[in-house]
């Protein structure tokens, strides 16, 4: 369980905290936006956004497949994709909002192409989705693990 922040700008202060608090993207719009992305420190061990390394275990992600999320109301989500991208390759970041029906589908398909995992599942236009965003220790500096859900 995280507290999570909402980012209401871009700028950042030098006020770095490597335990860093979990936030939602400064772009996105917790009614509006079709996906929210929350961005959180890989700490090892398990620790913050760190745990996220486990849903690359087809075990782990089987028995965890739902994400709870309070805001306003509370939110749940069933992951469908787990992502392992090259943020040069893949900006899975620039996406909040569709234009239209064929765009958001062309994203999740995208998703789908970088997924590890096989579900079977994917959201339908209008479902929001939801992004646990996080670095990838092992691969570099541009690399992320994303865990993706759809709201249900």
């Amino acid at each position: 369980m995280f507290c999570m922040r909402e980012s209401k700008g871009q700028v950042f202060n030098k006020n770095y905290s490597f335990y860093g608090t979990p936030y939602l993207s400064a772009y996105c719009d917790l009614k509006e936006s079709d996906n929210l992305i929350i961005y959180g420190h890989n700490i090892n061990g398990g620790k913050m956004f760190g745990a996220l390394e486990q849903y690359i275990d087809k075990n782990f992600f089987d028995r965890h497949r739902n994400i709870y999320f309070t805001t306003d109301r509370r939110r749940e989500s069933e992951v469908f994709a787990v992502m392992c991208v090259n943020i040069r390759e893949f900006k899975y970041w620039k996406f909040v909002m569709a234009r239209d029906e064929k765009d958001y589908g062309e994203f999740v398909e995208k998703v789908l192409e970088h997924s590890l995992l096989n579900t079977g599942e994917k959201p339908k236009y209008g479902e929001q989705m939801l992004m646990l965003s996080t670095c990838d220790n092992g691969k570099g500096d541009d690399w992320r693990i994303v865990v993706v859900g759809k709201e249900i």
